[in-house]
């Protein structure tokens, strides 16, 4: 063995070993997901029975407190086009189009997110 290869040897062996960083669905969501201080809970059951139509322009807003059907990270706060409505028992889902920008593109990007999340954009009057 020469003297380089004994010299890599010590170095693996006195090197800690990396670690992995995980990259889950909710990673980096603490304070993005947290919700107000006496806010927090369950929503009223109005959110849900809240009526959308065809076009309409809403909000996508997550809701920690409910796990079932949350979208990404990356559509909280954005705005999209109501495209068509599920008819289920309560209309569960709502398509709506989302333009994101992919390599400086803009992109139609559509998407089934529940009406928990979703919420009418207030109008901005200028």
């Amino acid at each position: 063995m020469t003297t380089f290869q004994s010299i890599v040897n010590l170095e693996f062996i006195f090197c800690k070993p990396s670690r992995m960083r995980s990259n889950g669905y909710r990673r980096g969501t603490r304070t993005l997901f947290r919700k107000d201080f006496k806010k927090r809970g369950m929503p009223n059951p109005t959110k849900v029975l809240q009526p959308f139509k065809m076009g309409d322009l809403v909000d996508c807003k997550v809701d920690p407190s409910i796990v079932k059907g949350m979208p990404h990270k990356y559509y909280h706060g954005q705005t999209g086009k109501g495209i068509s409505i599920s008819r289920g028992q309560f209309m569960q889902e709502l398509s709506i189009c989302i333009f994101r920008r992919v390599i400086w593109i803009p992109k139609e990007d559509m998407q089934n997110i529940r009406r928990e999340f979703l919420r009418l954009e207030k109008q901005v009057i200028r």
